[in-house]
């Protein structure tokens, strides 16, 4: 059962890697690629932008907004990260463990605040672009919000089981 465990984390390990790697390219790609970008974003944001005519400054300040929230994203993954090469190195409930995937917990609630700063920043830059729709300011909670903090909360539920199973590890090797 272990070595499963073992090979099942190291596989995890390798997938992380690659969306640790993903993100920030996506959001570089996204950004380069102002046609792809629009057709994406419009979707997500519910209003249709002409983003023809933004300005330089615009598509910095959205580029570092994405860049923000992907680079967060890339620190909570690279802790998880580190939490499967540990169980798969045989020590799933190491402090090394427990500290990054908590570490991981806390970074996906704090996603679901970022992702709503996220949201309104972009309709605030894009509105600002776009000659046809008056500068605007949304911001909105919806159930995928509701969903990722709700994920995140557990997150942190199980890093604090996890770290309760570490106690009861060392309270049991200590009476050895």
């Amino acid at each position: 059962m272990r070595s499963k465990i073992e090979k099942i984390s190291r596989v995890m390990a390798h997938v992380i890697l690659v969306i640790i790697i993903a993100f920030p390219v996506l959001s570089i790609i996204t950004w380069l690629d102002m046609d792809l970008f629009t057709a994406l974003v419009s979707q997500e944001l519910g209003e249709e932008f002409n983003l023809s005519a933004m300005s330089m400054p615009g598509r910095i300040a959205g580029f570092f907004v994405s860049l923000f929230g992907a680079g967060l994203q890339v620190v909570g993954f690279i802790a998880l990260r580190n939490t499967f090469q540990e169980a798969g190195n045989g020590r799933p409930l190491s402090l090394k463990s427990i500290m990054n995937f908590r570490r991981f917990a806390f970074i996906s609630l704090a996603m679901v605040f970022v992702g709503i700063l996220q949201h309104t920043a972009y309709i605030l830059i894009f509105s600002m672009s776009d000659p046809e729709i008056p500068r605007q300011l949304a911001i909105t909670v919806g159930s995928s919000e509701v969903y990722a903090l709700f994920v995140g909360i557990l997150f942190l539920f199980v890093s604090t089981v996890f770290a309760s199973g570490r106690m009861a590890q060392e309270e049991n090797a200590s009476f050895l």
